[in-house]
């Protein structure tokens, strides 16, 4: 087993419900959404959010994309990519409710990361 894959296995197997066990979901994924996967965990997103519904320091991505939640300041939105590029780019400063204002700024993530963290959301259902 290559590190790549060693290191991969290990990243997917924190996302599941059982350390042991990597997430099927998650290991099916192919294309944009596999490099989402890659770069979510390249960014150690999984530290603040889960896949597998589990509250964490931030939301669960588990079925998150296209859904609508209430943000601290009482709107409503709905996670899309608008949403999703706006986050990430701390375009949107008012965290979802009962949530802390901790995301960090991803600026720095090119268009097509973007796109591919915007599939990998997409995928979680």
């Amino acid at each position: 087993m290559t590190w790549r894959a060693a290191w991969m296995l290990a990243g997917l197997a924190t996302l599941g419900a059982c350390a042991e066990e990597p997430d099927p979901r998650l290991l099916a994924m192919t294309g944009k959404a596999a490099e989402g996967r890659d770069l979510f965990l390249r960014l150690d997103c999984k530290t603040c959010h889960t896949t597998n519904g589990e509250r964490g320091i931030g939301p669960t991505f588990l079925g998150v994309f296209g859904s609508t939640h209430e943000l601290q300041d009482g709107t409503v939105v709905t996670v899309d990519e608008p949403y999703v590029r706006a986050t990430l780019r701390k375009e949107r400063r008012v965290p979802r409710k009962g949530f802390d204002p901790v995301m960090p700024d991803y600026s720095r993530l090119t268009e097509p990361q973007v796109a591919s963290l915007v599939e990998f959301l997409r995928a979680l259902k």
